[in-house]
């Protein structure tokens, strides 16, 4: 399990600063690098793919509905865990 911190970049930026003063590093940097690691992290698919796969891969029921024929553009997607289905029809 990954243990995630939320740092605000500029308080990154303003940490990096202070140990390093000549730093010419620029809150850009910072977002671009958490980018490629993140990209890195989800084995460079989008976010939304990614938890398609977790889906499939962890047999959880969804629905995806797509905007076009090719199916790129994606508007919506419901899931449910099949554990909590009984829990549901009861309401």
């Amino acid at each position: 399990m990954q243990v995630v911190i939320n740092i605000r970049v500029k308080k990154v930026s303003s940490l990096i600063t202070k140990q390093f003063p000549n730093s010419t590093l620029i809150n850009k940097d910072i977002y671009n690098t958490r980018l490629k690691l993140r990209r890195k992290e989800l084995n460079s698919y989008t976010p939304t793919s990614a938890l398609i796969i977790t889906f499939n891969t962890k047999g959880i029921l969804y629905k995806v509905k797509y905007a076009d024929k090719d199916k790129t553009d994606l508007i919506n997607l419901v899931f449910i865990i099949k554990k909590l289905i009984k829990i549901t029809v009861r309401y």
